[in-house]
């Protein structure tokens, strides 16, 4: 009996077109899958990235809040008797404390004061100067005018300087 190899593909065609089939439809749905898998693993980076990003806004609010509550934390109608105790501390004297018109942002208000001081020296002026920026309550200095008092200096007294000075206080608006 010789093995004809026609006749056998003949008895098994049914069974191959089958398995041909089922191979066409096997790859199809894995080609489906690895495109759904693709897919999600996109949208899994595009949420990873909206999660990180909504993390630095948390992280980022949260920071502002407290800035807020420290900028806020201070009585604005104590604001010259905080600024008299800063200059009884540095031995300074203070001839006028001014308020002036605030500046309204959208964000904080801005409180300057305006300020003529006298004072015996230099390292009295920097110790209130230095009292004053590191406060608890958040002073600047904007600008700082010194002048010898000439006055004082033709007298023979001692040479005291006069120094005019605004300071800004600010307020986080809500």
């Amino acid at each position: 009996m010789r093995f004809n190899f026609f006749d056998a593909l003949q008895d098994h065609s049914a069974g191959i077109v089958i398995v041909a089939i089922a191979l066409i439809l096997a790859r199809n749905s894995y080609s489906s899958q690895a495109q759904t898998i693709r897919s999600l693993a996109n949208r899994i980076d595009a949420e990873k990235k909206r999660n990180e990003e909504l993390l630095r806004i948390e992280k980022s609010k949260k920071l502002t809040e407290s800035a807020k509550q420290l900028i806020n934390r201070k009585n604005l109608s104590m604001v010259i008797n905080h600024i008299n105790d800063f200059a009884k501390e540095a031995l300074v004297t203070v001839a006028s404390i001014r308020p002036q018109t605030e500046k309204v942002f959208d964000d904080y208000t801005v409180y300057p004061y305006e300020m003529s001081l006298t004072v015996n020296g230099y390292h009295a002026l920097a110790e209130f100067i230095s009292l004053i920026e590191n406060s608890q309550d958040v002073f600047i200095i904007e600008s700082l005018n010194i002048k010898l008092d000439t006055l004082n200096e033709s007298s023979g007294r001692n040479v005291k300087l006069i120094a005019g000075m605004r300071v800004n206080t600010y307020w986080m608006n809500e």
